[in-house]
This record gives structure tokens, sequence and C-alpha cells, in this order.
């Protein structure tokens, strides 16, 4: 054996020394044959080639937790006094090298751009973890810079946007990348996001998109909070984080590079705000004369998932729940979260100044009493003030939009395009647009600030029924080209 050929096995042998040495996981291992896949390379990342470390995976995307074998992707660090390469390799050991080719879409911080065989290198502009996502059929990819903050009911901002973190700093002996941030906590809701909105939206190809979270929670079915001074796995798209008490929270969220996951905790600095013992209603009904005012006829309104009050729902400071009603002209109605005349029912002096103006309503002996017939969607909202006020009601009338979304409508977002027809009369039905692909249909109702899944519903056994607090409900698939019936009058839907 000459003398190159020695140096290159000892070189090799060394390399495979080192990496198990230090790695604490196989995919740590340094490997000779090139396995098929996407893998990222460079001196801007941690990957000195093509091995399982480096190799991008298939994606949960928002909406299609499958993903699609075509886009692949992963968060790491990467260095900007470097740079890095994209590999695809088709077959064992054929690595084809990808640099930077057309810009095709400037999102702002949100780079994506064609790859081009043997291009030149990529770079970015600043230290930091980024999600790296590679789409193989088109031959692209989007590099997302994440900026994490903290967004929620709890937060100081509400659902309106994230509070931000420090800036992220980078253990290279760990390989943990660390963000962390003081932000003063109700109780409530939150999550973690980045980039200013619920995901971010690429092409799947020249006629679809596909959306990738921008936002993480927690693991697992049930939400849960964070554990103070241990670590709780994260997922991006993962449920909403719920805390019972407030205060100054420090928050410090960890991500893994070697094992690609994950975490956060928090502490309280000072004394924590503990919330009122005050208990918000568990339930909502509506009376009146479309009720035959019968507490046995009386229509029970479906809980915004994860608001307080509902059964399974957390503790916070706030209740919702909502309806579809048609109204004759001179309808009267009221709510009670008993089904009892027990004192604790409310009308008019609970709605809203818009709800009066846009369905026409007056006072009817302390009724609501509607002037303008038609459908509506009506919200009653439940807050605790913690001054002599105690519980408070607002009652609010809508426009009867329902909505299709998701791959059925051909994107993910909430659209004019997505909407239902409202029939004139009450035993009408509301008629989908017809379906774009053969896919899972998703329905649901628009509040402002409130995630669409959080009011969402489906057709089964041509029944409708609503999430409400429960889990993802299952999917129901049609095809291209049909139409979801709904009948709310009876409560009956067909898809055909």
């Amino acid at each position: 054996m000459n003398m190159k050929k020695i140096s290159k096995y000892i070189a090799l042998l060394l390399l495979a020394i080192i990496a198990v040495s230090c790695s604490d996981n196989d995919n740590w291992t340094i490997v000779t044959d090139i396995q098929p896949g996407v893998y990222v390379t460079g001196d801007a990342t941690v990957y000195s080639n093509e091995a399982p470390a480096s190799a991008l995976r298939v994606l949960q995307l928002d909406g299609n937790s499958d993903g699609f074998p075509e886009i692949l992707g992963m968060y790491t660090w990467l260095k900007a006094s470097g740079s890095f390469d994209i590999s695809i390799v088709t077959e064992l050991n054929n690595s084809v090298k990808y640099g930077k080719g057309e810009e095709t879409a400037n999102e702002g911080a949100v780079k994506t751009y064609a790859l081009q065989q043997d291009g030149p290198s990529f770079n970015v502009a600043t230290d930091g973890i980024y999600y790296v996502v590679v789409n193989t059929a088109l031959k692209e990819i989007n590099i997302l810079p994440v900026a994490l903050g903290v967004i929620g009911a709890a937060t100081p901002n509400g659902w309106n946007g994230e509070t931000p973190l420090n800036a992220v700093t980078f253990d290279e002996s760990s390989l943990t990348a660390t963000w962390t941030g003081n932000l003063n906590i109700s109780p409530g809701e939150y999550k973690f996001r980045y980039g200013g909105d619920w995901g971010y939206a690429i092409d799947y190809d020249t006629s679809t998109e596909a959306k990738l979270f921008t936002d993480m929670g927690v693991a697992g079915e049930n939400m849960a909070p964070l554990t103070d001074g241990g670590f709780s796995d994260l997922k991006p798209g993962g449920k909403n984080i719920t805390t019972e008490i407030g205060g100054e929270f420090q928050f410090t969220v960890k991500y893994e590079v070697r094992t690609r996951k994950f975490s956060a905790t928090y502490k309280v600095i000072g004394e924590p705000i503990l919330p009122p013992d005050i208990e918000l209603p568990s339930r909502m009904h509506a009376i009146g004369s479309p009720f035959d005012w019968s507490w046995d006829n009386a229509k029970s309104l479906t809980p915004v998932h994860g608001f307080a009050g509902a059964e399974g729902s957390p503790g916070t400071l706030k209740s919702m729940y909502w309806m579809v009603q048609y109204f004759n002209a001179e309808d009267e109605i009221k709510f009670n979260f008993n089904k009892d005349w027990d004192g604790n029912e409310f009308g008019y002096p609970a709605i809203s100044d818009e709800a009066i103006a846009f369905a026409e309503i007056t006072d009817g002996g302390g009724n609501i009493k509607v002037g303008k017939a038609g459908w509506y969607i009506v919200t009653v909202t439940t807050t605790y003030n913690d001054d002599e006020t105690g519980l408070v009601h607002s009652v609010d009338f809508y426009a009867p939009n329902i909505y299709l979304i998701g791959n059925t409508l051909g994107q993910w977002e909430t659209v004019p395009e997505g909407l239902f027809t409202v029939p004139a009369t009450a035993d009408g039905e509301f008629v989908s647009p017809a379906f774009v692909a053969a896919d899972a249909l998703r329905i649901h109702i628009k509040l402002e600030g409130i995630d669409w899944w959080k009011t969402e519903f489906n057709i089964f056994n041509g029944k409708i029924e609503y999430r409400g607090n429960g889990g993802d409900q299952d999917a129901v698939t049609v095809a291209a080209g049909q139409k979801a019936y709904l009948k709310f009058s009876d409560g009956t839907g067909e898809i055909k």
C-alpha cells in the first residue's frame, strides 16, 4: 500500500474516532458511503460532509402532518463568516453539489433561491439558527431566520404579535442554541413564534403551496405548562402553552443541533401573581323566541377551543362561545350558562355597539331584540374584572361567514374565495365552493385574533359536528369537484 493511500486511510480513521468520541448518538458517526438524500454542508455549518447528521428530513407541514416527500428541511446553526452548499444524492455515493441560483422570492428576512448545480455557495448575513428547507422537485431552497419571540393572550401584545426574546447565542462545544428574555406574563395561553406570522407559505409545485410552521408549542395531544427549572419539549405547530399564574417570567428556549429538539423553561422573577378564585362559565345556552322560550329547546353554543370555562380548558380569565343562527325580524333572545331562570341570565345590556348597528338590535325589555332578519354568527364572551364588577358578558353579532380552508381550497389562508354561499331562508343550505383537490375537508368560522382551527367543524355521518374544546377531528376525505352543504337549522350536512 503506497503512502498516499495509507495517509488517506489514517485520516479517515482519525475522523471516525473523533466523531464517535464526541457524539452522543449514531447520527454523528462519520460514514464512508453517502446514502441517497439531501444534505447541507460547508464551513458556515457544523457539518463537514454528507452524513446522517447533515441530512434534511421530510417535514410536518401546517395542515399536512405527513408532509411531502419532495420538501425536506432542518433547523441548524449558520455562521455569517462561512458558506454552505446543498448536496442532492439520488443514488449511493453519487453526490451533486448545488449553490445559489436566481432569487425567486424575497419576503423580508426570508430568502428563496433556485438551486444551481455547481453555483456559488450560500451565505447568511448574521450568525443564527435558520430553517433550511429544500424542494427537490422545484430545485428550490428557502432560508428562514429564527428570531424567536413569545405571543399569546398571556403576553403584552396578546395574539397580535410576538414580544421578541434576546438574540440567540450558540455553544459550539454542546452544539446548543439558546434564546433568553424576560417579560410580564398574565395567566393564560402563549406560544413561541418567529417571522411575524402564523406559518410561511412556500411553493410545492407550480399550482400548490405548502405551509411551514413558524410557531413552537408543547409536544403531545394535551395542552400543558412549561416547567420551572426543568425543560419541556417543544415542537413546531405544537399546542398552546398555559400558565395559571402571572408575573415577570424569565424564559429560556434551547435548540440542540445534535438531537434536533427544541425545549423551554421559565423562572418567575419575584412574587408570582395568582389569579382570583373565580370559575368562568363551563357552558352557554341561548333561549328566546326562536326556541319557544323553553329551556328544553334552548340552543347550546360551541366553545372556542382553548378558552376558559369549557370542559377541559385551562383556567384563564376569559371564556368564549359561538353559534350560527337565523333570526326573524323582532325575534328576542337571552343567554345563561345554566338552563334555568336562576338570575344569571343576561341579554340586552351585554350587546355590543357594533352588534346593535349591524343587526339593528333594540332593547326588548332586557332581551336582545333583532331588527334585521337573516343568518348571523353570534358570540358570547365572558371576562372577569377584579373590581366590584365581577363577571362581564359581551354579545356580538357578525356576518354568517363560513369558510373552506386547506388543500381542498388550494391554500391555508382564510380568504373570500373560500366562503360558503348563504341561504336566504331559515331552512336553507350553506354551500361551499367546489373542491379543487381530493383531500381532507376543513371548515371553520373566523373570529378576529383566533386561529381558524379553534372554531372549525366538519360533517360526520350526515351531521355537523364541532371541534369545540376537543382534539383534532378525524379526517373527512372528499373528491375534487364536490361541494359541502350545511343546514344549520337542523344540524345536518352533506358532501356531494
